[in-house]
């Protein structure tokens, strides 16, 4: 129910009992000696909570008036949270926004497996000239002899280093007989006779059968059987030797 608070001068009020919502009200009734001419009507509402009401504001004379109907409170009190409802189908995609700053730098992930090993690449091209480099220092070497000891002297860039060596126990090639160089048999001196060896051949006969024969210089045991209790034998001794 809104409470009306209005004001209509210079008209007859009749004022009436009434039962409006179960409760007796008094209702005013303006006589309006004329008939009146409403020339226009506003209203406004606020924004506001509390007992509903509305002022009423009436302008013009006469016949010629105009109402201003003022609302207040007609905004209720926030009620309690609805439980929430089933999601919705998702809407279309909007347009993409501005791009925004950039983040804090993440935390630096684990280390992955090392990849292929790529193709070389180009040889690049030849870097400048170094700056020239100190002297180096030449080694050298010198050999003296005296007598039969030889020194030998090596200097280089840590100092020098000498060694020598006795010779006394060597003799010199000089001195040496020419087979000791040669190694020949026929450089030797003083060599010894050898004795002429006869090849000679050694035949067995038996009853004028030939059974073997042997040579004096062979390499390897010879085995010649000969008949038992056959008749006389002979052994022929060949180139020179005597039967």
């Amino acid at each position: 129910m809104i409470e009306v608070h209005a004001e209509f001068p210079q008209r007859e009020v009749i004022q009436a009992n009434a039962v409006v919502d179960n409760e007796e009200k008094t209702v005013s009734e303006v006589i309006i000696s004329a008939k009146p001419e409403i020339t226009g009507v506003t209203a406004s509402v606020d924004n506001e909570t509390g007992t509903p009401y509305v002022d009423v504001t009436e302008t013009g004379t006469g016949t010629d008036f105009s109402f201003d109907l003022a609302f207040h409170n007609l905004k209720g009190e926030q009620g309690e949270k609805g439980e929430t409802g089933p999601q919705g189908p998702q809407g279309l995609q909007g347009p993409q926004g501005e791009k925004g700053d950039t983040g804090a730098t993440g935390p630096q992930g684990p280390k992955g497996e090392q990849g292929i090993q790529g193709e070389q690449g180009p040889q690049g091209p030849q870097g400048l000239k170094g700056d020239t480099g100190a002297d180096g220092f030449s080694p050298s070497a010198t050999v003296t002899q005296s007598d039969n000891v030889t020194t030998i002297s090596i200097t280089d860039k840590n100092g020098t280093t000498t060694e020598s060596i006795d010779l006394s126990g060597f003799v010199e090639t000089a001195d040496l007989s020419t087979v000791a160089t040669s190694g020949s048999y026929d450089d030797l001196t003083d060599k010894p006779t050898i004795p002429t060896v006869n090849d000679a051949t050694i035949t067995f006969t038996q009853g004028g059968t030939t059974k073997g024969t042997i040579t004096l210089n062979q390499s390897s045991n010879a085995t010649i059987a000969l008949d038992a209790g056959g008749g006389g034998g002979s052994i022929d001794y060949i180139n020179g030797g005597n039967a």
